[in-house]
């Protein structure tokens, strides 16, 4: 645990097993999406779930979906309408600041990156790859709706007029770097979901686990997707499962196979 603490690059299995495990027992699913370099391979979220045929991509391994996903897709083919929602955070799916903070310290460390760089070098590789932003992409378009749902702290315009607008500056960008995010970056992102994103900051960083439930239960939709990708999203789910055991049939984890964000 302490390896995997220091260093990110390790992934969680045993964690993330032990939860899939866990959830399977109590009716819902989970898949791991590890791809050993920090940020899930979001491409396997699509080709492992009901978004491949919506984006005319083959299902990697139909025997894994479950009895719920089989019958949307028959449904689907038969014209009926069918809503899947998908959930995921920033860090840690689409960029993982723990990853870009142990490389950049082992850079400095090594010499390879000289202490006067960190700031410009952290930016840099804290941001989303080409490879990540087209699966974002595709998702968006494949789902019914998806929720951009980030334990960021949201700072308003209102906020950034004041004297937190001169400490901002290292954290500004196209999208906010961790741990904020502000009213361009929602802006954004939900333009380029068009209208199939919804953006929802300050996720509670200690119980997530209720407002998890009560957002599935307002957006209703056929099957949830949650893409999650550390032990707190684990323990969320766990919780969350636990107490609203109806869920569980169309609940589906992806779990990047994190300890950190």
């Amino acid at each position: 645990m302490i390896t995997e603490i220091l260093n990110p690059s390790v992934p969680c299995f045993g964690k993330a097993e032990e939860c899939r495990r866990y959830i399977r027992r109590l009716g819902a699913e989970s898949r791991i999406i590890y791809d050993g370099n920090g940020v899930p391979n979001l491409d396997s979220v699509i080709v492992r779930s009901i978004l491949a045929p919506r984006l005319g991509r083959t299902i990697q391994n139909p025997s894994e979906l479950t009895q719920l996903e089989r019958k949307l897709l028959i449904d689907e083919r038969k014209g009926k309408p069918v809503r899947p929602l998908v959930i995921f955070d920033c860090d840690g799916v689409l960029v993982s600041p723990a990853h870009t903070a142990y490389g950049v310290v082992k850079g400095v460390l090594s010499g390879e990156i000289a202490v006067k760089d960190m700031v410009n070098e952290t930016r840099e590789r804290g941001k989303m790859s080409l490879r990540t932003t087209l699966a974002f992409g595709r998702i968006i378009r494949a789902s019914d709706l998806t929720v951009f749902w980030s334990s960021r702290f949201y700072l308003s315009d209102e906020v950034l007029k004041g004297p937190m607008g001169k400490f901002y500056g290292p954290f500004r960008g196209r999208i906010s770097y961790f741990p904020f995010i502000d009213d361009d970056s929602v802006r954004r992102l939900e333009k380029f979901g068009k209208d199939k994103m919804v953006v929802m900051p300050n996720k509670p960083l200690e119980s997530p686990d209720e407002e998890l439930a009560v957002l599935i239960n307002k957006i209703n939709p056929d099957i949830a997707y949650y893409i999650g990708s550390s032990e707190r999203d684990r323990e969320a789910v766990e919780v969350m499962l636990n107490s609203h055991l109806y869920l569980a049939p169309k609940f589906v984890l992806f779990d990047a196979g994190h300890f950190l964000l």
